[in-house]
């Protein structure tokens, strides 16, 4: 892997949530200013935070565009200019584009992250008390581990076949030396390892005693250890530890690491208020912000629903489900369905398109509002689902995922449902427009899936199919 160099500063402002990340103009900075203060090291994380709201990471490709796409989530057209995705023809030259966006972004990440890692013990005594050290060094395991995940959860094998094919190089250290492409079993263990010590750096995290946190210092002091959800906070680690022992197949670990989060959620992750989504009409929380464990913050968002999602787009560029497949998905357009209400999903009232489109991302008139601008990336519903998914005890289970249901304006569904079935349903319900059905299909080995541009027909999935190669310069760089 190639090195990279940090080059961006970022401050923390105290003046409001919506401006509790800023930019200042990009400039090199030598490495020992960086990291001569405290702060620094605290501008490097965020640069880290900011830059995953790039369309090449989580602002787009790893997340609302391409994993979506592969997901089946949307109708794309023949002439759509994400065909190719669609179709998984990863040979195509605009597949290729966003395929090394994804690649190259993430591993942009994952290199700042390392030269954080790489500095921060020598530089221990900068810190005004030991807890920010250890925190800090904490988040930046997490993110490491979470950015690796994702990168093995789309290039990688599918684990369920083949858990021994070469899948990513893991890169955990600040060098541009070659790095071998991990069998995938040995790249899951260095996720578990970084997150094994994330959590042991993170536990005095502020979340832990005090909860999110999400709100402006009442002393008006530095936002750094408020809007914990906001960053890899402890909670998203121990939840992180649930999905990748999942994906493992270690249903005993995952579900471990899901009861403790659960156990936690009272007075920390409450369920969204109803009326904050089905009454609030003029600021509606599309993002049922207060169930998000880990989330980033993006001053850009609404760019990125009208580049998406907006009803002017013409068929060829908007993302949008087709009819017959949103009202299924939705137990046939079930209105009692918070996640099912206009405020999302809607007609546009300039009769510009005759269907329902996308607006979960969309802007809301009170520009100060907390829930504004966030992209969820771990909920505490996918916790209950994982869960339910490892319980082995029946009742239990169906417990863990009728809480989720009854908390989205759903009835309880009986011991006689298949649950492998009705956790399906809610991936496809509960993360539109977030990335992660085509993970759960993929988890699964899912041989067949519901087509995007058909109301009928499913897609028969494959090896080929699940996992795109890595890019043309990666694979160059190899040989």
């Amino acid at each position: 892997m190639k090195k990279y160099l940090l080059y961006t500063v970022i401050i923390l402002s105290a003046v409001s949530c919506k401006k509790w990340l800023s930019v200042q103009p990009r400039d090199k900075v030598s490495e020992q200013k960086l990291f001569d203060t405290e702060q620094g090291f605290y501008n490097a994380l965020n640069s880290v935070y900011l830059d995953m709201n790039l369309k090449d990471t989580y602002g787009g490709q790893m997340s609302m565009e391409m994993i979506e796409v592969m997901g089946q989530q949307f109708n794309i057209l023949t002439d759509h200019k994400l065909q190719a995705i669609n179709n998984y023809n990863f040979t195509h030259d605009s597949a290729k584009a966003r395929i090394t966006m994804a690649w190259r972004g993430s591993y942009t990440r994952i290199a700042n992250v390392n030269k954080v890692l790489s500095v921060i013990d020598s530089r221990k005594h900068i810190f005004s008390n030991t807890d920010n050290y250890s925190n800090v060094k904490g988040e930046s395991f997490a993110l490491r581990a979470f950015l690796h995940f994702d990168l093995l959860r789309l290039f990688g094998p599918v684990y369920a076949v083949d858990s021994l094919q070469k899948s990513i190089p893991y890169i955990d250290g600040f060098t541009s030396q070659y790095q071998p492409l991990l069998p995938a079993n040995e790249a899951i263990d260095k996720v578990l390892k970084d997150l094994d010590s994330a959590e042991y750096y993170l536990r005095k995290d502020p979340i832990i005693a005090n909860g999110p946190l999400f709100s402006a210092n009442p002393d008006g002091g530095s936002l750094y250890w408020r809007f914990r959800t906001l960053r890899m906070n402890y909670y998203a680690t121990i939840a992180m530890k649930a999905r990748v022992q999942l994906y493992r197949r270690n249903k005993t670990a995952a579900l471990e690491s899901a009861k403790a989060v659960i156990a936690a959620q009272e007075g920390r992750f409450p369920w969204i208020n109803k009326d904050y989504i089905l009454t609030n009409k003029i600021n509606p929380n599309r993002v049922f912000h207060t169930e998000i464990l880990f989330g980033l913050h993006d001053i850009k968002l609404a760019d990125k629903q009208r580049n998406y999602f907006d009803p002017v787009l013409e068929a060829r560029s908007i993302l949008a489900p087709l009819p017959a497949r949103l009202n299924a998905t939705y137990e046939n357009n079930n209105t009692a369905d918070y996640r099912n209400n206009v405020a999302i999903w809607a007609i546009p009232g300039n009769g510009i398109k005759d269907y329902r489109c996308f607006f979960k991302y969309s802007d809301i008139e009170h520009k100060d509002s907390l829930y504004r601008n966030i992209i969820p990336l771990i909920r505490i519903s996918e916790v209950y689902y994982i869960a339910a998914e490892a319980e082995t005890d029946k009742t239990l289970a169906f417990g863990y995922l009728n809480t989720v249901r009854k908390n989205r304006g759903l009835l309880d569904l009986p011991l006689t449902a298949v649950i492998a079935t009705e956790i399906r349903n809610e991936y496809k319900r509960e993360f539109y427009g977030e990335g992660q059905l085509f993970f759960y299909y993929k988890r699964l080995n899912t041989t067949s899936i519901p087509a995007g541009n058909s109301s009928t027909a499913n897609v028969t999935m494959s090896a080929g199919k699940y996992c795109p190669p890595l890019p043309d310069d990666e694979i160059r760089y190899r040989d």
